[in-house]
């Protein structure tokens, strides 16, 4: 086993990992920290979840995040019950960068 850089996994480390890159429209007030949510569905079996947590610096207004499992829906909760929609997939894809505003 071995201990692989960031952005990639598997075995040998051959795998690129998913990319998200997410800018915030101005009007949107970011939070210190915020969690991000995959959700991976299993046709006949229970959804699979997990969760990255992130901190936002002051006046960061974009971010980057790396995730080596495969996820069907993907969404930002910022801890005040609002949630922010970044993708659904029908069908996983490996290695793509995502790059998504989000708006009010």
């Amino acid at each position: 086993m071995c201990i692989c850089p960031t952005g990639f996994s598997g075995d040998r480390c051959e795998l690129v990992d998913n990319t998200i890159i997410l800018s915030f429209d101005k009007d949107i007030i970011l939070p210190q920290q915020i969690f991000i949510y995959f959700i991976r569905m299993i046709e006949n079996g229970p959804h699979e979840n997990g969760t990255i947590f992130k901190t936002i610096l002051t006046n960061e207004k974009s971010i980057t995040i790396q995730w080596s499992y495969p996820f069907h829906v993907a969404f930002l909760d910022f801890f005040d019950k609002n949630y922010y929609l970044i993708i659904v997939h029908n069908k996983y894809k490996s290695s793509i960068t995502i790059i998504r505003k989000i708006t009010p």
